[in-house]
């Protein structure tokens, strides 16, 4: 029978230290064949088949990528395919993880599918043809292929204790300066009246445009990571293609670069995590290794515009004025495209070749900025100065021609009073006697430009320039910033799994910060060699408190909820992953299920419907809490990953890999719970005032079918039986709804905070 069956798994009802236990008759049982974790290939092919076909219409050798060009591999597949992979390496002894690569078809019609798996064994080093370059999708042959495709991971099973891709950044910095030049015919032409018709104006925009790459790789465990061979070179290698385009009306440029980067040690530093503060503090940063490279494409150099402003030939010229005599055009809106694809990895020695430890190939992170738009102030209509980039008009006559930050650029000229710090500031040519460098004396004698006198400590002088350069220079740097961080050091593969949004983020708005003193950046770039704040095991929540509509440490104690992350999970020292040569399916429940910070979820509460009702605007907060916590913002795709679906994910898992006959199984919807609860294996938490710092510790108890603890479990999961239609369970899994079976079981100490949040493990609330 299928696992929307009647039928409740024998060996399944025992995870977690018989956690609801002995559900089978005494019939003889008959043994099944199930799938053999000995055999890598031919387990991962038929289990990975059941698991997505229990909820997308295609199997394992026909993965939709791409359909009439839409890219459409989603976190959802992935994520089943990672349980597959995990599943199995939870049933070896390896050390190193089993590494699937998917090959792909091509219709040619714009759809591509992953057709079928091979397993990486061992790779001869960084330039194994396994480890060629991986394609953009679009560069994919039509047809059966092998090759490696951006966006597209490989499938590796987790191990505890190795090192692990950890971390990108994308900053693209634009700085604009702009210059102004003032031109009369003689030098008795005043600003007033006719005359000033007859001053005209140009204009220098300095750009310079810069990508700033950066990524990291992490041993995020306390222990040095050795060789197990004692061999030397662990490899550390990645690829990094980037392309910049720019396109405004008829002017296009683009630019491509490609890099790598190959590093190898002996030994890699562990984290060093100290237990003497809470969450644990992140101890070394020679436990990170990190790469950077900036990538600048425009240097200096000034838009060539014409007097309409459109952007001539190549679009940039070697610092010179325009000749835009009418208008003083603002800067254009030039769209820039910038694209990134990064394949990197790590190998280590072996005997007879190297393991692959680690593998990740991104397509990303991909942008398309308007300039124009990211450099521009809000409009400014009257009074102040501080907009030196609104491109609203003045409301001067159309023959000046002068929008409001020109306006505002020209009357901070002529007074040098509160510019922005370290501005660049453009000395007169010619100046009186003791004089030059004071710029209040510098800014009068610029305001004499337009009336021909000016005073400056009780004096007068003239001014007869026929040019003259406005001294106060607005530059402006703008950021469009992409940050990319594990959550969990084990979860990496897809882009939806590091992307940590920064639109809330400090001095972030619209997607860019900006900031008017030369010197200063408006957001420093990421410091890879530290813990950022997505990064959030048990204890931590710094990424999640920002946004709004979701589960906040104030009131919720979101740090601290079993709901969606393992309690005590304090680093990744603290993961407790089976392995063993065989399926134990009592360890269901340690699996890494592919999602930050949870192995299979077998606890009772349903996240996606979780109420924070301190939130009275959107108090239904758990599918956000949620999508946030995955980065995987598609609604559906989130919600099939939600910790719910692995009730039944667990009972088609068990229903796979039991081998005893399931016809001798007794029902999910018996009558006989009390009698099946009879004489089950509970723990107790009974550390009486647990901290970060302590291990918790607990009883075991036989539990009684006469007792009150089980005559509340019995009555929680009847409840629960009385919601679906004729009050009969749907799933084999539906059961674990009940949440006094798990994260509200009556054999658990829960009365306090303290015990809440440090005296409950994970193994303790699903036993």
């Amino acid at each position: 029978m299928g696992f929307r069956s009647w039928i409740i798994w024998r060996n399944w009802l025992l995870t977690r230290l018989g956690w609801v236990g002995l559900l089978f008759l005494t019939l003889p049982l008959v043994a099944r064949t199930v799938p053999d974790p000995a055999d890598p290939l031919g387990f991962f092919l038929s289990v990975g088949d059941r698991l997505l076909h229990s909820t997308f219409p295609f199997g394992i050798s026909n993965i939709p990528v791409q359909t009439n060009g839409v890219f459409c591999y989603s976190p959802s597949v992935h994520r089943l395919l990672q349980v597959t992979a995990n599943v199995r390496d939870a049933a070896n002894t390896n050390f190193y993880p089993t590494v699937y690569r998917p090959q792909f078809l091509n219709d040619g019609q714009g759809n591509v599918s992953i057709c079928g798996w091979s397993v990486v064994d061992t790779v001869s080093g960084y330039n194994d043809p396994i480890l060629i370059q991986s394609l953009d999708i679009s560069a994919l042959p039509i047809g059966v292929s092998s090759n490696n495709v951006y966006g597209v991971p490989w499938i590796l099973g987790v191990k505890k204790n190795l090192p692990v891709f950890n971390a990108f950044y994308a900053f693209n910095t634009l700085q604009v300066q702009r210059r102004l030049l003032f031109n009369r015919p003689t030098p008795t032409t005043i600003w007033s009246g006719t005359g000033k018709s007859l001053y005209t104006t140009n204009q220098m925009l300095l750009v310079s445009l810069t990508n700033h790459i950066g990524f990291s790789f992490w041993n995020p465990y306390s222990s040095n990571y050795n060789n197990p061979f004692n061999l030397p070179n662990l490899f550390v290698a990645a690829n990094l293609y980037v392309r910049n385009h720019l396109r405004y009306g008829a002017y296009n440029y683009s630019l491509a670069t490609n890099y790598s980067f190959l590093f190898y040690t002996n030994q890699w530093p562990g984290a060093a995590w100290s237990t003497a503060a809470m969450p644990r503090a992140f101890g070394s940063p020679n436990s990170i290794l990190s790469f950077y490279q900036d990538i600048p494409y425009v240097g200096g150099y000034a838009l060539d515009l014409d007097n309409n402003g459109n952007v001539n030939g190549s679009g940039f010229t070697m610092p010179q004025f325009n000749s835009a005599v009418t208008t003083i055009v603002p800067f254009p809106d030039i769209e820039q495209d910038s694209t990134n694809w990064l394949q990197a990895y790590i190998l280590d020695h072996i005997p007879d070749g190297f393991k692959v430890v680690d593998y990740v190939q991104f397509a990303g992170p991909n942008s398309t900025r308007y300039l124009g738009s990211d450099l521009q102030d809000p409009n400014y209509l009257n009074g102040g100065y501080k907009y030196y980039w609104s491109t609203n008009a003045s409301g001067l006559p159309a023959s000046e021609g002068v929008n409001w930050g020109v306006r505002n650029q020209i009357a901070l000229s002529q007074t040098a009073a509160g510019i922005p710090a370290n501005s660049y500031w453009f000395s007169p040519l010619y100046m009186p006697a003791g004089l030059m460098g004071i710029r209040s004396a510098e800014a009068a004698e610029f305001a004499g430009f337009f009336t021909g006198v000016w005073t400056y400590n009780g004096k007068a002088f003239q001014n007869t320039n026929l040019q003259e350069q406005a001294p106060f220079i607005p530059t402006r740097t703008v950021i469009s910033p992409t940050l990319w961080v594990a959550n969990d050091p084990l979860v990496h593969y897809l882009i939806s799994d590091l992307a940590q949004s920064l639109t809330q983020a400090d001095h972030v708005t619209n997607g860019v910060s900006k900031s008017d003193d030369p010197t200063l950046l408006p957001i420093a770039y990421p410091r890879l060699n530290t813990v950022q704040n997505r990064y959030q095991p048990w204890g931590r929540n710094g990424a999640m408190n920002q946004f709004a509509g979701v589960l906040h440490d104030s009131p919720e104690a979101a740090s601290f909820n079993p709901s969606y992350r393992d309690p005590l999970v304090w680093s990744p020292d603290d993961w407790n992953f089976p392995a063993a040569n065989g399926i134990d399916l009592t360890a269901f429940g340690r699996i890494h299920r592919g999602t930050p910070w949870q192995t299979l979820y077998l606890k009772g509460t349903n996240l996606w419907q979780y109420v924070d009702y301190a939130q009275s605007q959107t108090p239904t907060v758990g599918g956000n809490t949620w999508r946030y916590w995955t980065g995987d913002y598609d609604f559906a795709d989130a919600f099939r990953m939600a910790p719910l679906q692995d009730w039944n994910l667990v009972a088609l898992l068990t229903q796979m890999l039991n081998p005893n006959d399931a016809t001798q199984l007794s029902s999910v919807n018996t009558n006989n719970w009390i009698g099946l609860l009879d004489g089950l294996v509970v723990l107790t938490n009974t550390t009486t005032s647990p901290t970060y710092y302590t291990v918790p510790s607990f009883d075991v108890f036989s539990m009684a079918g006469t007792s009150d603890q089980a005559g509340l479990m019995a009555a929680a999961i009847q409840q629960v039986q009385g919601r679906y239609p004729n009050g009969k369970f749907i799933g084999a899994g539906d059961f674990l709804a009940a949440q006094a079976l798990s994260d509200q079981s009556p054999w658990l100490n829960l009365a306090t905070t303290d015990q809440l949040n440090y005296g409950v493990s994970d193994s303790a609330y699903e036993a």
